[in-house]
């Protein structure tokens, strides 16, 4: 028996690894002994069927219904592919690239900002003695770290920081050419200050801010640095939220995409996970019945005071402002709201607010307020009148 496929890698199942190697091993069992050839693609009628073929093409050709031609010719005229050496994928040449790695942050060795600055001002201060061959027990008031000593060891960070990620736009500063174009400090302006630090040049140089503000010490985001003083600057505001911990960089440094910087912090700190608690809602009340019932407009109304404002005190180009304020009543029933302006919050400007709210919407039923004693003062005020009119309504009957 004799099979024949045009697929040369498929022939060679000897260099396939085990997946296709045991697929192919399965099929030489099931078809069992028989000789396998290769046979072009131009002779194969599978091709016509897999491939695709138009109908005129199906027509005039034999191929789909005889085979090839040659193949009812004796085995001398069968084609014989030359041999080949395949080569599979897997064993194909594979180029290896040796890559130096770069050296670990010397940060990454601290676990907090606080840490690293107090080893760093120890180192300097070892230097420091060494050099004036100072000798001193641990205990000695002049081996203590002061303030300046922190402040020394924070710039050497900083510089440590800089230099490790802007290598090249630190090198362009020195010899002041410009930065190149794909630089991410192109737009920030950069420039070195005295102590050879980078420096953001923005357009506040002649404002009242302080010199940390007006231009900011540039910070790589991705560095450990970032990560060390945004922590410590976290638990020095007392686990402080994005606002304050974002005013509290912006005072000295500028770190590129800081906010998402602050998420992050926050979201790594446990504090904050542990006893941040979810928002709750609150299921609102049932409506009173004052609110719900059909009634006609400003039956039911309720009465505050909004301002203050400024108005005119005369209608003269040149009159004076003084404060004033407006009634608002509002409707419990339809939502409608009357206006009413007072030239301040006493009894009587209210007084003759409500005269003018009655005047034009008529007398409701029910006002409703928050107890100002300007409005509960109003409301004696009104019953005694509605008493005197009663009582002269009478006499005149």
């Amino acid at each position: 028996m004799y099979l024949w496929s045009d697929s040369e890698i498929g022939l060679a199942s000897y260099c396939w690894k085990t997946y296709v190697s045991n697929r192919i091993s399965q099929i030489l069992d099931l078809v069992g002994p028989a000789k396998w050839q290769h046979v072009v693609s131009a002779d194969n009628p599978a091709d016509l069927g897999t491939r695709g073929c138009k109908p005129l093409h199906l027509t005039s050709t034999t191929l789909w219904r005889n085979g090839p031609t040659w193949l009812t010719e004796s085995q001398e005229f069968w084609p014989k592919s030359p041999a080949r050496n395949i080569i599979p994928p897997e064993s194909w040449k594979i180029e290896n690239f040796h890559i130096t790695p770069e050296e670990d942050d010397i940060l990454h060795r601290f676990s907090s900002f606080a840490r690293a600055l107090r080893v760093v001002a120890y180192m300097h201060k070892f230097i420091q003695r060494l050099k004036l061959k100072i000798k001193g027990a641990p205990n000695d008031p002049c081996v203590q770290l002061t303030h300046s000593d922190l402040q020394h060891a924070k710039v050497s960070l900083i510089l440590y920081t800089q230099t490790r990620y802007f290598s090249k736009e630190k090198s362009k500063s020195l010899e002041k050419r410009p930065l190149e174009k794909g630089s991410s400090l192109l737009v920030l302006n950069p420039f070195l200050d005295s102590k050879g630090l980078i420096r953001a040049n923005g357009r506040l140089a002649n404002s009242s801010l302080s010199y940390n503000e007006r231009h900011p010490i540039i910070i790589p985001e991705k560095s450990r640095f970032t990560y060390l003083f945004l922590a410590y600057l976290h638990h020095l505001t007392l686990h402080g939220e994005h606002r304050l911990m974002q005013q509290m960089v912006r005072q000295e440094f500028y770190i590129p995409r800081l906010k998402p910087q602050i998420k992050r912090t926050i979201f790594m700190c446990k504090p904050c996970t542990m006893y941040k608690h979810k928002l709750r809602t609150q299921i609102m009340a049932a409506l009173p019945p004052e609110r719900c019932n059909y009634a006609l407009p400003f039956t039911i109304t309720g009465v505050d005071f909004a301002g203050p404002f400024q108005i005119k005190a005369s209608m003269l180009n040149s009159s004076s402002f003084r404060k004033g304020c407006v009634a608002v009543f509002v409707c419990f029933t339809t939502k409608e709201v009357h206006l009413e302006l007072c030239s301040d919050l006493t009894t009587a400007a209210f007084l003759a607010a409500f005269a003018r709210f009655v005047g034009r919407r008529g007398f409701p039923s029910k006002i409703m307020s928050d107890n100002g004693k300007n409005f509960v003062g109003s409301i004696g005020n009104l019953y005694l009148h509605v008493l005197h009119t009663w009582a002269d309504f009478g006499n005149q009957q």
